[in-house]
């Protein structure tokens, strides 16, 4: 079964996914992907402008999700750039961007940062940066 009809449990899957849309690798930016009732894909869009979450409106955001009929969303970065590690700032922006989001009643699922190959899920590294 395709990535694209499967469910998105957590960020190894949707690295998955990135993987099967982009498979040679080559985006700038950011990708927003739209997640239906059962977690599936139903909708992607590319902003090749944005490379970080500081950056991103929530009104953005919901714009996105009504477009895509999409019930959570998911980010990912690509930033060009040396590979390195997010920043406390990244994770900041992803925690700030994802309450702001909740009170406008968009489910912001994840933030996967994209560099040089390496991956991280903003989600997993606000829950280790808090202690759980």
């Amino acid at each position: 079964m395709s990535i694209l009809h499967a469910r998105v449990r957590g960020a190894d899957d949707v690295v998955a996914l990135a993987r099967e849309l982009v498979p040679d690798g080559d985006v700038e930016g950011m990708v927003v992907v739209g997640l239906d009732r059962e977690s599936r894909p139903c909708g992607v869009a590319l902003n090749p402008n944005h490379r970080a979450l500081s950056f991103v409106k929530v009104w953005e955001l919901r714009a996105l999700a009504e477009e895509l009929e999409a019930c959570s969303l998911v980010v990912m970065l690509f930033p060009s750039g040396a590979c390195r590690a997010p920043t406390h700032h990244e994770i900041g922006a992803f925690v700030d961007l994802a309450l702001r989001a909740h009170r406008a009643q968009v489910l912001l699922r994840d933030c996967i940062v994209v560099r040089a190959h390496h991956w991280w899920s903003l989600r997993e590294l606000s829950a280790e940066s808090c202690g759980g």
